[in-house]
């Protein structure tokens, strides 16, 4: 079996995984059903106990997995997002996720941090705004067919 078939089955079984659908409730602290920065950027913080690093991995993951710029992850996309990063770490999620659940339950998160958060969400809101007005002004301007033109070249 390829790996690509293995992480989709892997994938397709993490979905109905109860303790994936505990580990999403546990980040999604508003209940609203979707994962925002700052939910994202606060569990990062307690897996890695690294505010940088936290901080940091929820600009890269947000820029790479919220094309829509609905600056929300949906539990399709967390589910992929959490397998990535136990893959990363070289764990299996389905052998792991007791564990992170317990370890997750026992991190405070201090005010220091909390500030920390909100600069790093005010940050990637600032970067996706910039973006956004890049596009728009490349729309108005014809960037499209410089676009075009470079990907031919």
């Amino acid at each position: 079996m390829s790996s690509t078939t293995d992480n989709e089955n892997n994938y397709t079984s993490a979905l109905s995984d109860e303790r994936m659908k505990t580990l999403f409730s546990m980040f999604d602290q508003d209940s609203d059903g979707t994962i925002d920065f700052t939910e994202l950027a606060t569990y990062l913080y307690k897996i890695r106990e690294d505010m940088s690093e936290a901080t940091n991995e929820a600009i890269q993951f947000f820029l790479m997995l919220d094309k829509d710029d609905k600056r929300r992850l949906e539990f399709k996309m967390f589910v992929r997002l959490i397998l990535h990063i136990f893959a990363g770490e070289g764990m299996n999620f389905f052998e792991a996720v007791d564990y992170l659940i317990e370890e997750l339950k026992n991190v405070e998160i201090t005010s220091a941090d909390r500030k920390e958060i909100t600069i790093a969400a005010n940050n990637y809101r600032s970067h996706r705004d910039m973006a956004k007005k890049r596009e728009r002004s490349c729309r108005s301007s014809g960037c499209s067919e410089l676009r075009k033109i470079a990907k031919v070249i």
